[in-house]
């Protein structure tokens, strides 16, 4: 009789530590895979303003996960930059002053915000365009260069 109590109160206190130990996992499965969603809304599908929401829920559900929600601010600012809203930059200044201890995104922080307050990106991401005329006469002989710069 002892013994089975003995084996019944083991048992019981095994499932109730590996639930614990399982809750956390999950927690940190769950901010991992709420982050690759994120990213895979932002860079595959382009749904920018989807993935900012979902930045929001991982920095304000996961604030204790210091790298994802790091993680998650820059890619929120980023979004952001693409997105051209002044937004972009409290991103990376609440990075800079919630996470300083996440080395490699607040240098990347810093160095966006530097680039933003120099106003450098404005100007480099803007495309130009320049229409290239090719005669008709000659229209079956000319081909583009694959740079696109001249005409062979």
């Amino acid at each position: 009789m002892m013994k089975s109590t003995t084996r019944l109160l083991i048992t019981v206190l095994l499932v109730v530590v590996g639930g614990i130990l399982s809750a956390g996992a999950i927690q940190q499965e769950t901010a991992s895979g709420l982050f690759e969603k994120a990213v895979y809304l932002e860079e595959t599908k382009g749904d920018l303003q989807q993935a900012i929401e979902i930045y929001g829920r991982i920095i304000e559900r996961f604030a204790d996960n210091q790298p994802v929600a790091a993680k998650a601010l820059y890619r929120m600012g980023l979004c952001h930059e693409k997105m051209g809203s002044q937004e972009a930059q409290k991103a990376y200044r609440s990075l800079i002053d919630r996470y300083p201890g996440q080395k490699e995104e607040v240098v990347l922080a810093r160095a966006r915000l530097a680039e933003l307050s120099a106003g450098v990106l404005s100007a480099a991401r803007k495309p130009t365009f320049r229409k290239i005329r090719i005669s008709s006469i000659l229209g079956g002989y000319v081909c583009l260069s694959p740079d696109g710069k001249s005409i062979s």
